[in-house]
């Protein structure tokens, strides 16, 4: 077995444009940015697209984003390693605060 650590950014790591680039090739991220803004009737993907800094950087939306982000990098990730079944996946999540 292949112990795996995932460590996500935490508050204070985010800016507009985050996941631009792997947004456009990962029909995965786009999902789980849908999930989450149909959960909280507030499109994330815009919010952090929209070059608003100001609005990004309120807590409320800056923490969905984060969460957000995160999730669709785990994932991707799990997408692309669904082949290695006896990988151990452990995830960490800093500077989380609800």
């Amino acid at each position: 077995m292949i112990n795996f650590a995932m460590i996500f950014p935490g508050q204070g790591s985010h800016k507009v444009g985050m996941l631009n680039k792997l947004y456009i090739y990962h029909n995965i991220l786009k999902k789980t940015f849908d999930e989450a803004s149909n959960y909280i009737n507030y499109d994330l993907w815009k919010l952090i697209t929209s070059n608003n800094l100001h609005q990004l950087n309120k807590n409320k939306y800056m923490q969905a984003a984060l969460l957000t982000t995160s999730v669709s990098i785990y994932r991707l990730w799990k997408k692309k390693m669904e082949s290695y079944q006896q990988l151990q996946l452990v995830i960490v999540l800093e500077n989380i605060q609800l």
